[in-house]
């Protein structure tokens, strides 16, 4: 018997509840109460949406958003780069049964990717996926990608797959700052070169009926499924509503900003009591630490970037052992680890001892 799935196809949604209607189906999910789901939905505006440990004032452009009228708000528990959404973004959230998928992280985006590689062959576009997450079309130009990590529910994937129907690459570049920065290690002169479209491939705009076609059936081919046409519960609308206040929040966008993480601090920095070092890390994700020190302790830290981790809060927990912590590179290593093994903890593609080395990066500029 063919497993069946819930498809919820949303329409057109505000920006915040973009990102919130899923997390509404993951809290759900975790509890055992609904069955595996994929969410579709398109924000009725442009908007650029910052991963969850991303501080949004180095990220983005916020005066010209501003300007533009392009809204700027943060994911929930989801890491990743910054994007630009609009009305021709398609994104759909996978989020089922952990034992569904693979555990393995690299072989979760590899198995994860078969739908979107389908469904962009349903198109009729010739495709191929390329590690980490990429789907490439025969010019060499990525057409989408999978995002994924573990949730802080052992009973959950969560999978994000995106499809560039349409993108404004250029309005994408002047609002996401900086620019270029995850395409600094490939061969390519600018972000253009990289990225492709629907619409550019086969030489028209496709509807959205035709793309919703053939992506549901490159879901269904990919994963042996059947997906029905479903509902939100109850219990998911409350949930979005609860949430929507705080993802909507001024404090949950500053979140990593340093006007706010060190707004009791900001005076002695600027008398020079305490002092600022930063250092940015730039392997298969980007790591920015910020640290605050006095004499020979640290005062205060701020680790933001675009990378993915488990537990959501583990940011948090890391910040809060090295606050009073002597600036000494052997006893920051020796507590991020034991935090990391305390808390089974991982940021995905980096190691514990890089995540240390990149905090010692911050304090060796002091």
């Amino acid at each position: 018997m063919t497993e069946k799935w819930r498809l919820l196809d949303l329409g057109y949604v505000d920006p915040v509840s973009y990102w919130t209607y899923p997390e509404a189906v993951t809290m759900a999910k975790a509890s055992g109460k609904v069955p595996n789901t994929i969410v579709f939905s398109i924000p009725n505006k442009k908007t650029i949406n910052v991963g969850y440990y991303q501080d949004v004032e180095k990220e983005v452009n916020l005066s010209l958003c501003k300007e533009m009228g392009v809204d700027v708000v943060r994911r929930f528990g989801f890491g990743g780069g910054a994007l630009l959404y609009d009305n021709n973004s398609r994104l759909f959230h996978i989020i089922v049964d952990s034992d569904r998928f693979p555990k393995n992280y690299e072989e979760l985006i590899g198995y994860s990717s078969r739908s979107l590689l389908r469904g962009v062959q349903n198109l009729g576009i010739n495709a191929k996926f390329v590690p980490i997450n990429d789907v490439i079309t025969e010019s060499g130009k990525k057409i989408g990608m999978c995002s994924n990590f573990r949730t802080d529910f052992e009973n959950v994937t969560y999978v994000t797959i995106s499809l560039h129907r349409d993108v404004d690459i250029d309005l994408a570049m002047q609002l996401i700052t900086p620019p270029a920065e995850k395409f600094k290690d490939k061969d390519a002169k600018a972000v253009k070169d990289r990225i492709t479209t629907i619409s550019k491939e086969l030489g028209h705009l496709v509807s959205t009926e035709d793309l919703m076609k053939a992506t549901r059936k490159g879901f269904e081919e990919a994963y042996g499924i059947e997906l029905y046409d479903g509902e939100l519960t109850q219990e998911e609308k409350e949930y979005h509503d609860r949430a929507i206040k705080r993802n909507s929040s001024a404090d949950f966008l500053y979140k990593y900003s340093e006007k706010v993480k060190f707004r009791d601090e900001i005076d002695l920095i600027r008398e020079g009591k305490l002092r600022r070092s930063e250092f940015i890390y730039k392997g298969k994700k980007l790591i920015r630490v910020v640290v605050l020190t006095d004499k020979d302790y640290i005062k205060d830290i701020m680790i933001s970037g675009d990378y993915y981790a488990y537990p959501w809060n583990i940011t948090d927990q890391v910040e809060s052992i090295l606050k009073g912590c002597p600036v000494d590179r052997n006893i920051i290593r020796k507590e991020v680890n034991r935090k990391f093994k305390e808390l089974n903890g991982e940021v995905a593609l980096i190691s514990p001892d890089e995540f240390a080395s990149t905090i010692i990066g911050a304090l060796e500029k002091v």
